[in-house]
């Protein structure tokens, strides 16, 4: 019995001991779980952080790029006003010089001397238009309903194209609309009791489409303002802008529509709204462009809400005076990047303040910190800091200023300690998967705002892992940014040689950012970015003429014409331009010629006179009797080459 006794307790014993094992084999296995849950969790955390630092840098090489275009079109057009200001002789009349630049200045605006007649008395007519029987997209018959309205969205759905004769008879509505409105629309809560807040749309079709999907069409009960750029940069501006319009006409109570920086002619010319309509309306491109200029020019620069809450594209100053601003005569501003009409120059103190309070509303960003300056990356408008903003605010009785003008990654972002609120509605603004697109629903019984994100092209974004999304707009925006320093090659190596006096063929990578600093331009961070752009050598400096690897030309002779005709380029994308007189997008023969003379006159490019019709024959290289903008690029490098 006591060995049974015994046997039985060292059964126990042993299941005991068995079981103890169990359990510290169990609590071990539970602690290297633990363990290894914790690595896993903080490799993904250092994951996560370098693809955000990724996805910073990318977005900020991005809009570095988008502001240094938008200085370079304005530095353009600050040159040309200065040469107009410096040798006009107000008392004997333009010197031999500005004759010459005033000539071209007209031709610059693309009218005819039969359209700018027409252009002075609105007079735009679509009757000799006729519509073929073999058109297949959407009819209009005025007045338009809600039904037109959703037909033509259904047509440019399936890619369709409004007839030139529907386009002409939908923008002369528009405009006639838009001349009943004041410098500022006035919206109450009260009646309508919520409104919808859009910012810039650059003809991102699928993007205004989808708000429409989320939010409803615009109605009676549906208000919208539309804060501007609804056109440029994006494929469908035309399809925008008629959208937009045709609610504008139907709920003329409903729909407000504010004008941004993009609803400009000096900007169309550069940012692809006035390509696409060459390209959709060939044909009848000068007075299509001419009548969208006529209600451009008379979109409100702004909307209050509820006294409380103004609505513009940029921002302010603090010199801003919203009593001068509704007086203004905004109509007579085709354009805010030149000043005035040239007969008015001269002119008077108080027509200057009131283009420059305008410039400013549609051009300036906020910043941090206090005080008002320049805004040197876009070369137009100003930065204003909290400061501006408060007493802006203060001034006026008003709580929030709501603007678009800057792209941001979540669609819409507070600054200013929550009184300026910046919304973006174009998504994928820059590359795929850059940033979502907001729109704010301003209610009126709370007075407050909810902010409705998205993404048009959704279901191809959805199955892109967030690693793959940074790298495509990685490499989208590097190539980008290596175009521009191969662009600036020349003048980057002459710096890095000065900064290499015993041409070892390196320099530090300090000596190395400053460089790229000074000559780009443009803030990035060089340092961070140095892996993706230039190698290091054993001594962890620079090499610094790898930072053109795989950017140059075979031959380098290629190369130096290649930045010759890229630092023209904008010269002679304004001279086609001037060339082409119908806008058909191909200049002749004989324009060609004329051309040709002119760049002679105006640049250090020669040719001699007696071969410039055999050069522009040779350079019609499908023998259509046309030479078109590709041509006209060729012709002025293989000049170039022969000098």
């Amino acid at each position: 019995m006591a060995a049974l006794s015994s046997s039985i307790m060292g059964c126990g014993t042993s299941r005991n001991l068995l079981a103890r094992r169990r359990s510290t084999h169990q609590h071990g296995s539970s602690f290297l779980e633990v363990k290894a849950a914790i690595l896993i969790q903080k490799w993904y955390r250092r994951a996560q952080a370098k693809l955000e630092t990724r996805r910073r840098v990318v977005w900020k090489i991005f809009q570095e790029i988008e502001y240094h275009g938008e200085q370079n079109q304005n530095k353009v057009h600050g040159f040309f006003d200065m040469l107009l200001k410096e040798f006009f002789d107000y008392e004997n009349g333009p010197s031999s010089l500005t004759k010459k630049i005033l000539q071209i200045q007209n031709r610059l605006s693309y009218f005819g001397e039969n359209d700018r007649k027409l252009l002075d008395d609105e007079d735009f007519s679509e009757n000799s238009i006729q519509i073929g029987s073999d058109y297949e997209g959407p009819a209009f018959t005025f007045p338009i309903d809600v039904n037109q309205l959703q037909s033509l969205i259904d047509a440019f759905k399936r890619k369709k194209i409004l007839h030139a004769k529907y386009l002409f008879q939908l923008l002369n509505a528009a405009r006639s609309v838009l001349q009943k409105h004041g410098n500022f629309n006035t919206v109450s809560t009260s009646v309508l009791h919520k409104v919808t807040i859009c910012g810039d749309i650059h003809g991102k079709l699928d993007d205004l489409l989808m708000i429409f999907n989320k939010n409803g069409i615009p109605s009676q009960v549906n208000s919208y303002i539309f804060n501007g750029d609804f056109i440029d940069r994006g494929s469908n501006s035309v399809e925008v802008a008629s959208i937009i319009f045709s609610c504008l006409i139907l709920f003329p109570n409903n729909v407000f529509l504010n004008r941004g920086n993009h609803e400009d002619r000096a900007i169309n010319i550069r940012y692809g709204f006035l390509k696409e309509i060459m390209n959709k309306y060939k044909p009848h491109t000068t007075m299509i462009m001419r009548l969208f200029d006529s209600v451009f020019k008379w979109l409100p620069i702004g909307t209050i809400i509820d006294d409380k809450v103004l609505v513009i594209h940029g921002g302010i100053s603090n010199s801003t005076d919203l009593n001068m601003l509704a007086n203004l005569q905004r109509q007579k501003y085709t354009s805010v990047i030149k000043p005035w009409p040239i007969s008015e120059m001269g002119a008077h103190q108080a027509e200057y303040s009131e283009w420059s309070q305008l410039r400013d509303l549609l051009w300036s960003d906020p910043m941090s910190g206090d005080g008002c300056v320049y805004n040197v990356d876009r070369g137009a408008g100003k930065y204003f800091g909290a400061e501006v903003t408060n007493n802006f605010l203060n001034r006026n009785r008003l709580e929030l200023v709501i603007r678009s003008h800057e792209c941001k990654p979540e669609g819409f972002e507070y600054t200013h300690n929550g009184k300026v609120l910046t919304l973006f509605s174009a998504s994928n603004y820059y590359a795929l998967g850059s940033n979502k697109g907001a729109y704010g629903i301003f209610e009126g019984i709370n007075k407050k705002i909810s902010f409705v994100q998205f993404v048009s092209n959704a279901e191809a974004f959805k199955n892109m892992k967030v690693f793959h999304r940074v790298s495509d707009m990685e490499r989208t925006a590097l190539l980008s940014l290596k175009q521009m320093i191969l662009h600036n090659e020349i003048q980057l190596m002459k710096k890095f040689k000065e900064a290499d006096p015993t041409n070892s063929g390196s320099i530090s990578i300090k000596d190395w950012c400053h460089v790229l600093d000074e000559v780009m331009n443009i803030s990035l961070p060089w340092r961070h970015m140095q892996p993706m752009l230039a190698e290091m050598d054993r001594e962890k400096e620079i090499i610094y003429e790898s930072t053109f690897n795989e950017m140059t030309f075979a031959d380098q002779q290629e190369l130096n014409l290649h930045n010759i005709l890229y630092e023209n380029k904008d010269t002679l994308s304004t001279i086609f331009r001037v060339m082409d007189k119908d806008n058909s997008g191909s200049i002749t023969m004989e324009e060609f010629q004329e051309s040709i003379v002119i760049l002679m006159e105006n640049t250090s490019f020669y040719v001699n006179k007696d071969e410039i019709p055999d050069l522009a024959k040779s350079l019609d290289l499908n023998k259509d009797g046309m030479i078109d903008i590709n041509e006209f690029f060729e012709a002025f490098r293989i000049s170039r080459k022969s000098v």
